[in-house]
C-alpha cells in the first residue's frame, strides 16, 4: 500500500541500528504473514514498562527510521539506545515487526488493535485497556498512519491515547478529543527547543510555559499510571536520561 509518507532521508543517513522504510517495503508476502503471525501471538499492546505503570499500555515503532526529519533529535534520543536496541524477542523485534505491519498493511493493523483492545476489555480475567501511550519510541510517519489512531480514537471514546510527536504534518488535520498530542518541539518566543534536556535547562523553560517538569525523569517514584498529566495535558518537559 503506498502511503503518505512524512519520514525523510534524515531518517535513513542517521539511522544506524534499525531496518528502514524502505528496507521494510521489500520484504515478502512470506515474511510479512510470519510477522503477522508472530504479533498475533504475542500482542500489539504491551503494559510492562515501568515508567507507565500498569494500567497504560504502549505501542511503539522503531526510532529513527519512523521520525520526520530525525535530525532535531536522534543523538540525544534515549529510544536509539539501551534496551531498545536489544534484538532477539526484545523491544527492537516487536517494534519493528509494528513498523512492517504498518508500512504494509495499515488496515491489518487498525483491525489487529482493535480486537484486541476489545478482546481485553471483554474478558474479565485481563485489565481493561483504559489507556494506550503511543511511540515511547517512533513517531508519525505517514498520513495514513496518523489517520489510523485517529480512527481507533473515535472507536473507543471512553479510550484516552497520547503521544508526543514533532510531524508538523498534523498539526492542519482533525484530532479527536481523547486523542493528547504533545508537541516535542516548544516554541518559545520565536525560538525553538526540544522538550527534553538538562535539569538547568528544563527549569529555565518550564518558567516560562508554565507546565510540568516530568516528575519520573527527576527521580521522584512516581510511574505515569499515577500522574496522568500526560493524558490530557500537554505542557510537559523531560530530564534528558
Amino acid at each position: 500500500m503506498d502511503q503518505n509518507l512524512y519520514i525523510n532521508n534524515s531518517s535513513i543517513e542517521n539511522n544506524k541500528y534499525f531496518k528502514t522504510h524502505k528496507d521494510l517495503l521489500n520484504i515478502s508476502n512470506t515474511e510479512l504473514e510470519e510477522i503477522k503471525a508472530y504479533k498475533k501471538r504475542t500482542g500489539f499492546l504491551k503494559n510492562d514498562n515501568s515508567k507507565l505503570g500498569k494500567e497504560i499500555y504502549a505501542f511503539d515503532l522503531p526510532a529513527v527510521v519512523s521520525c520526520p526529519d530525525s535530525s532535531t533529535c536522534f543523538k540525544t534520543c534515549y529510544a536509539n539506545k539501551g534496551s531498545y536496541l536489544f534484538g532477539g524477542t526484545g523491544a527492537k523485534t516487536s517494534n519493528t515487526y509494528n513498523f512492517a505491519i504498518a508500512l504494509n498493511d495499515i488496515k491489518y493493523l487498525e483491525k489487529e488493535l482493535i480486537k484486541e483492545i476489545q478482546d481485553r476489555n471483554n474478558n474479565k480475567r485481563k485489565k481493561n485497556i483504559k489507556c494506550i501511550r503511543i511511540h515511547s519510541s517512533g513517531d508519525f510517519f505517514s498520513k495514513e498512519y496518523f489517520l489510523m489512531w485517529c480512527n481507533i480514537a473515535n472507536h473507543f471514546k471512553d479510550l484516552k491515547i497520547f503521544t508526543y510527536s514533532k510531524a508538523p504534518q498534523i498539526n492542519d488535520l482533525v484530532i479527536p478529543s481523547n486523542l493528547n498530542i504533545i508537541k516535542s518541539l516548544v516554541k518559545v518566543e520565536n525560538k525553538t527547543f526540544l522538550n527534553y534536556g538538562s535539569l538547568e535547562g528544563m527549569q529555565e523553560l518550564n518558567k516560562k510555559i508554565k507546565g510540568l517538569i516530568c516528575p519520573v525523569t527527576i527521580g521522584k517514584k512516581i510511574d505515569c499510571s499515577t500522574c496522568k498529566y500526560c493524558i490530557t495535558r500537554n505542557k510537559v518537559l523531560f530530564v534528558q536520561h
